[in-house]
């Protein structure tokens, strides 16, 4: 019961942190926590260290938990590893591919652009899509690290919500993505998983700079 309480709680805060209810640096007091879900400590507890895993927390010594704060650094930083990743699984991945999982890839694409105006939605079927494209690679660490890397930088999450443009720049980098896959073109599908990414990051980074800045006004 315990397990599913603490699961519970997680969903909401994670919904109420990418939905932008619960402010980056805001405090997040374990007491009161408990409280609102009519729980003990213990789940709470539990919830906190599960958005921590996601990057969305921060557990500060001796201060609690806060929720997480992207600085432009940590974007820029993580997008650039993540796009290297995930370009050699790319590329790993077209030489295994089968019809069926191209038509797999392209699902997942058709998924994303059935979407309207639920930006939280985009950013979860978007790693579907990702995680599609990448899928054939039969390299197991490549993966599992891709993968608990995107897990530990759920945050990025709310560059949807935040930069409503970029959904639209997104499904055109999708589709020619998936036009170079299609023509078994390694190194150029490789190269522009590697620009999406990058070009993620750069939105993503400006978004947070204009959310500091009109805050701070």
């Amino acid at each position: 019961m315990r397990v599913l309480k603490s699961t519970e709680i997680y969903e909401d805060l994670r919904l109420e942190i990418l939905a932008g209810r619960l402010e980056p640096g805001e405090r997040m007091r374990l007491r009161d926590i408990a409280a609102n879900y009519d729980s003990s400590d213990i789940p709470a507890r539990e919830a906190l260290w599960m958005l921590q895993r996601d990057g969305l927390v921060e557990m500060v010594p001796y201060r609690g938990a806060r929720v997480t704060a992207l600085s432009t650094r940590e974007i820029q930083e993580a997008f650039f590893v993540r796009g290297k990743l995930e370009a050699i699984a790319t590329g790993l991945a077209i030489a295994k591919m089968t019809q069926l999982d191209l038509e797999r890839i392209e699902a997942a694409l058709q998924r994303l652009d059935d979407v309207e105006s639920d930006p939280l939605l985009y950013a979860e079927l978007d790693r579907q899509f990702h995680r599609e494209l990448i899928r054939p690679c039969d390299n197991l660490v490549l993966l599992e690290t891709i993968e608990k890397l995107w897990q530990a930088q759920s945050a990025f999450q709310v560059l949807f919500r935040l930069d409503h443009q970029r959904v639209e720049v997104s499904r055109i980098e999708h589709r020619a993505i998936v036009r170079e896959v299609n023509a078994g073109r390694v190194a150029v599908a490789s190269e522009l998983v590697f620009n999406h990414r990058i070009s993620a990051a750069n939105a993503l980074a400006n978004s947070v700079e204009n959310e500091e800045s009109t805050s701070s006004t």
